[in-house]
């Protein structure tokens, strides 16, 4: 089908009033779905189905990440206690069958992240564990798999209550639209100011520890770098330079006494 087609089917299927709310009357949205859904694999359909972009990010549910997983011929299981505390999820890849990935979450990692008592989380905490649990490992195991749909929709949909955060004396709105290009400007500029050598033995140390006794994973960790430094937080956070590292730890501390 070509883009013509496309847009004109995409154009048709806005009219059902049995697509969720976020396609009716919206082809341009129904028309972004089935590209995602293309690279996936999926059926328009299904796309429309499964696929949800927030923010300008596609997300899809912890069971479409699992089968996407398992069709790429990745071996995926989850395991979780009886009383709904703890859930694990393991993945071995098939291209690297001596190497185990895992991912564990438990109810005081959860409430430490702040998700306990919202939403879904306070009536199925269980299931969601498995949620966290599955996308996180598959977002570390086989991102090539996921092809861009590496979140759920409450991984990444906006908090209910305004959210303001205060950097070099100015307060900016978190829910303002041009929020992000404030923080990254205001960051970048700090950061190029004040670059210099590279980060110490010390330092990435000491962000290691951090990082590992606060249990944060890597999609909060290149969340808060972004918020703080302008920037995705890099695979090896040995080419930080010194002055990033201590913006970035700094910041980690202080959000961690909050």
């Amino acid at each position: 089908m070509n883009l013509p087609d496309r847009i004109n089917y995409a154009k048709a299927l806005a009219e059902a009033t049995l697509l969720p709310q976020a396609y009716r009357k919206a082809p341009a949205n129904v028309l972004l779905a089935m590209e995602y859904g293309e690279a996936l694999g999926l059926s328009p359909i299904a796309a429309i189905q499964g696929v949800n972009i927030i923010d300008g990010k596609p997300t899809a549910s912890a069971q479409l990440i699992g089968s996407l997983v398992r069709r790429a011929g990745h071996r995926l299981r989850v395991e979780a206690d009886d009383t709904g505390t703890w859930a694990e999820a393991i993945i071995i890849r098939s291209d690297d069958p001596d190497y185990t990935f895992r991912s564990r979450w438990d109810l005081k990692r959860a409430e430490f992240a702040g998700l306990l008592g919202k939403g879904a989380w306070k009536q199925y905490p269980s299931a969601m564990l498995k949620a966290r649990a599955i996308t996180e490992v598959a977002r570390d195991a086989c991102p090539e798999a996921l092809s861009g749909v590496a979140y759920t929709p409450e991984e990444i949909e906006r908090p209910t209550q305004p959210v303001a955060t205060i950097i070099d004396t100015e307060v900016i709105d978190l829910e303002a639209e041009d929020a992000p290009m404030r923080l990254r400007a205001i960051m970048a500029d700090r950061v190029a100011h004040t670059k210099d050598s590279t980060i110490t033995e010390k330092q990435l140390a000491t962000l290691h520890k951090v990082i590992d006794e606060q249990a944060v994973d890597l999609a909060q960790l290149d969340h808060f770098a972004i918020e703080v430094l302008g920037f995705s937080i890099p695979t090896d956070l040995s080419t930080l330079s010194k002055n990033e590292a201590s913006i970035l730890l700094d910041s980690l501390l202080r959000r961690v006494k909050e």
